[in-house]
């Protein structure tokens, strides 16, 4: 088990360096890197990526990917809840190996399932970082695809002990979009 002195963090992010694709990417490195440094332990867990090992310590970060093509999916959407299940299943079996973790850190609608479930299996409390909404890159919720990725940040963000935005104008939305008190 972990110590009073010693915070372990589990961050879920389904891109991590070398995978970006957005701004998620870099700032769940760069975040980690620097928890890293003032003595928090890290790990981040994540998809796998062409050539990336499956398991390394970047900048002091200990980085699992899992396989995030497991299972075949025929859509995006189902690639996400598949990819979650594995996620979750291969987090919770790192946790247990590593003795345990004091808080799951969810990037995203991406990883919501997996860190809502380890949130409720280790009786942790689970932060969400959230770094864009559906409604605010639509413009609306326009069909029940984008309407179903709403419904998953807005789940995310009910579960997270505490939500975290990236600016000041993604507070003001993220409290607008999902009724979140001050």
């Amino acid at each position: 088990m972990t110590t009073v002195d010693e915070l372990r963090v589990m961050m879920l992010t389904w891109e991590f360096p070398p995978r970006i694709v957005g701004g998620i990417s870099p700032h769940v490195y760069h975040l980690s890197k620097n928890l890293a440094n003032e003595g928090v332990k890290v790990y981040v867990v994540t998809c796998d990526f062409p050539g990336a090992p499956d398991h390394e310590i970047l900048d002091g970060v200990e980085v699992f990917r899992i396989d995030s093509y497991k299972n075949p999916s025929p859509d995006f959407a189902s690639w996400v809840y598949l990819m979650n299940m594995n996620m979750q299943k291969e987090a919770a079996a790192i946790v247990k190996n590593l003795g345990g973790v004091n808080i799951f850190h969810a990037h995203d609608w991406l990883v919501a399932n997996a860190g809502i479930g380890l949130k409720h299996i280790f009786r942790k409390p689970l932060l969400a970082t959230i770094h864009s909404t559906e409604i605010g890159r639509r413009n609306g919720l326009h069909s029940d695809y984008e309407r179903m990725i709403h419904e998953t940040e807005a789940w995310l963000t009910y579960e997270a002990w505490t939500v975290i935005c990236c600016s000041n104008y993604m507070v003001s939305h993220v409290k607008w979009a999902f009724n979140i008190p001050e």
